[in-house]
C-alpha cells in the first residue's frame, strides 16, 4: 500500500473519530505506534494527538468545516512523518486503520476512507474488507 494514501486515509478516518467517542478507542493504538519508534533527535512529535483532539473538538463545537479539512491534513503530515520515521510501521498503521478506527466510524464516513485507500475520487467500488475485534 502507498504510504501516502494510508497516511490520507488514515488521517481523514482519525480526526473523523475525534469528533465522536470513536476517539476513545482510537487514541490508544495511535499512541503505541509512537512508542515502537527509535529513540532519537529525529523522532516526530507524540504529543501532537491530544492537540489535534481539543482543535477538532473547538472546530465541530463551532461548525468549521474547513479547520476540520485543515486538521484532517495535519493529521495527514503527522502520519506521513511517523512514516518516513519508520516505514515498517506501515502494516501497523493499516491494521489500526482496519480493525480499531474504521469499524467505529459510521457507514459514510468508511466509504469516505475506503475511497481515499483505493485512490478513488469516492465511495465506488467494492468495499475495503474490515476485520471485527
Amino acid at each position: 500500500m502507498d504510504a501516502d494514501r494510508l497516511a490520507r486515509a488514515a488521517g481523514s478516518a482519525l480526526v473523523t473519530a475525534m469528533t465522536t467517542d470513536a476517539w476513545l478507542q482510537a487514541c490508544t493504538p495511535i499512541e503505541d505506534l509512537y512508542r515502537l519508534l527509535p529513540q532519537g533527535p529525529d523522532q516526530p512529535n507524540r504529543t501532537w494527538l491530544s492537540d489535534l483532539h481539543r482543535r477538532t473538538q473547538a472546530a465541530v463545537q463551532f461548525g468549521d468545516a474547513v479547520a476540520e479539512q485543515q486538521l484532517r491534513e495535519a493529521c495527514t503530515e503527522e502520519l506521513q512523518r511517523l512514516l518516513r520515521a519508520a516505514p515498517g510501521l506501515a502494516d501497523d498503521l493499516q491494521r489500526v486503520l482496519e480493525d480499531v478506527i474504521l469499524p467505529a466510524l459510521g457507514r459514510e464516513d468508511q466509504l469516505r476512507v475506503e475511497a481515499i485507500l483505493r485512490g478513488s475520487p469516492g465511495p465506488a467500488g467494492p468495499p475495503l474488507i474490515v476485520r471485527g475485534p
